[in-house]
């Protein structure tokens, strides 16, 4: 009898079964119990809207459904559903760890009816139990009672403490029990001082004085907000009358806004104002539609005498120094250096002095050589990619009016060679060297000259080369021919050889097909033919061998074709 699985996983050993394995699925089924009493394991459920499915696993650990304590992670963009599988009736400590503003469903894997649901800011945790049915109304958040007035727990009653009635009189030591001496006072024009009697400076007076180890005011909330933690409104203030006025006469910064914190240290010593974030950072400078917003500058003989100004009416954004315009950015996005209305991507009104420049980068053009020359490098070109391919081996011919039928081989390709070259600073003009395809093999001049020429060598100057192809040997009375080699790049970062020429091959009991010409980098060879001249080749690739037939006339190799260069241009 084999094995069976419980609906968490854990293997039911039969009797006599995993004879020489027990101990390690005993080992497994403990630490499975382990995971459903008290193991803990992140789920990512990141994305769009969609489903992620909790599975079980028979006989193995890492279960999400066997592990009592789960944390749904991940950047969620849209609402997302959990489903639990159907038949595995457990309870869950579950926390909502994603990140983004959208709800997440916990359901059975099918049917219908209530849900337990995180709403799209509720990042806490929810104790839960599902009774495995297929249906929604087993899915049960059975943790954490919020009280929210007079709630009953075990027959007892919390009540919300009050205060009845009116107070003409009111003094403690301290607002908290704990303190021990006059923490606020509140005056008969209804100021309050904090760590000080004094109630006729400002409605709200804080003390800091002699507490070096406390913050002077510290607000906080873990809770998502809705509205700002603190506000300050000054309506129908006087003249030059500032609604905040923050002074600090120490070395570290005046204000300090934080959000997640970036793990730099900032120079407090320069900076009155520090935002730090462990994401985006920023300030908002919000003005009327016809106004501008602007961050100034100054000292004490000018209050704004550099500055960055963003003008509403036209939409424009500018850059002073010494009390000027210097720059400006206009609405659809040109640039003017001493002009406020540019009509170019950039211009500037005055001289304009570089060192070099660079194109956009990229590819920017090609050259091709298929014949011998000298490179240019075009100007903003700082990088060259080269491709050097020499000149493709000749078919072989035949000599001989044999009445049987005898084939000759096809033309090696040439090599190629790859090379990414530093065209920037003093690079200069480059020799380009194409080698000639080898002639195809001469049957009418009989002897050796019936084989094919070799390939010549393609070069870009002394960076890189490539060999040309073999040439064919003739036809012969004893047979089928045999394969030739194709050439070789060198020196180069990628250096490849060219196809080997075909053999002639038996295409019926008694006919033979001139071999193929071996291909290039750049393409296929000249074809073999029966009874013809053979096929020419092109751009290094090898010429076709011929064939004889009983009886027919002598016949020519084809020509391999000329190698080429070709030159890639990137600025």
């Amino acid at each position: 009898m084999a094995s069976t699985y419980t609906p968490l996983g854990v293997e039911l050993m039969a009797t006599g079964e995993n004879a020489g394995t027990w101990g390690t699925k005993t080992n497994t089924n403990l630490q499975i119990f382990e995971q459903i009493s008290g193991g803990y394991l992140e789920v990512s459920i990141a994305g769009g809207a969609g489903t992620t499915a909790l599975t079980e696993s028979d006989g193995a650990t890492g279960s999400a459904v066997a592990t009592r304590i789960l944390k749904l992670t991940g950047t969620i963009s849209g609402n997302r559903i959990v489903t639990l599988p159907v038949g595995v009736e457990n309870f869950y400590i579950i926390n909502n760890g994603t990140s983004g503003a959208h709800t997440v469903q916990l359901k059975a894997a099918s049917g219908s009816g209530a849900t337990v649901t995180w709403a799209s800011n509720d990042k806490d945790w929810k104790v839960v139990y599902f009774d495995g049915v297929a249906t929604n109304t087993g899915v049960h958040d059975v943790g954490f009672v919020s009280l929210t007035g007079p709630q009953t727990l075990t027959n007892k009653t919390l009540t919300s403490p009050a205060f009845s009635g009116t107070a003409t009189t009111f003094r403690s030591t301290g607002i908290d029990d704990n303190a021990d001496a006059l923490a606020m006072t509140i005056g008969s024009n209804e100021n309050i001082g904090i760590g000080t009697t004094n109630v006729t400076t400002a409605k709200v007076y804080i003390d800091h004085t002699g507490d070096v180890d406390d913050n002077g005011l510290y607000v906080y909330s873990n809770i998502g907000q809705t509205v700002p933690l603190a506000r300050i409104l000054q309506d129908g203030a006087g003249s030059n009358v500032p609604a905040v006025f923050v002074r600090n006469d120490g070395s570290a910064g005046g204000i300090i806004i934080e959000k997640g914190g970036s793990g730099a240290t900032a120079n407090t010593g320069h900076n009155q104002v520090i935002a730090d974030g462990s994401s985006n950072s920023g300030f908002s400078i919000l003005s009327g539609t016809s106004s501008n917003g602007a961050v100034c500058f100054g000292d004490s003989d000018n209050n704004c005498i550099g500055y960055v100004n963003y003008g509403h009416n036209g939409n424009h954004l500018d850059f002073g120094v010494n009390g000027s315009e210097a720059m400006r950015i206009i609405s659809d996005g040109k640039i003017g250096i001493g002009t406020t209305s540019p009509s170019a991507e950039l211009e500037v009104d005055g001289d304009i002095k570089a060192t070099n420049f660079v194109g956009s980068g990229g590819l920017q053009s090609t050259q091709l050589f298929t014949s011998s020359g000298t490179y240019t490098r075009p100007s903003g070109i700082t990088k060259i990619r080269v491709f050097v391919t020499g000149g493709g081996g000749g078919g072989g011919g035949n000599d001989v009016n044999s009445p049987s039928f005898i084939a000759a081989s096809g033309g090696g390709a040439g090599g190629t060679a790859i090379e990414l070259i530093d065209a920037s600073g003093t690079f200069a003009n480059v020799t380009v060297t194409i080698g000639a395809g080898g002639a195809g093999g001469d049957g009418s001049a009989g002897g050796t000259t019936a084989d094919g020429q070799a390939g010549g060598t393609s070069s870009f100057g002394s960076y890189c080369s490539a060999t040309g192809g073999t040439g064919g040997p003739k036809a012969t009375n004893i047979g089928i021919s045999t394969y030739v080699q194709g050439g070789l790049g060198s020196n180069a970062d990628l250096n490849l050889r060219g196809n080997s020429g075909g053999g002639g091959t038996l295409e019926a009991s008694s006919n033979k097909l001139g071999g193929r010409g071996g291909g290039s980098y750049w393409g296929g060879g000249g074809s073999g033919t029966i009874g013809n001249t053979g096929s020419v080749g092109s751009n290094g690739s090898g010429g076709g061998g011929t064939q004889s037939t009983p009886g027919g006339s002598i016949r020519d190799g084809g020509a391999g074709g000329s190698g080429i260069v070709y030159v890639e241009e990137y600025a």
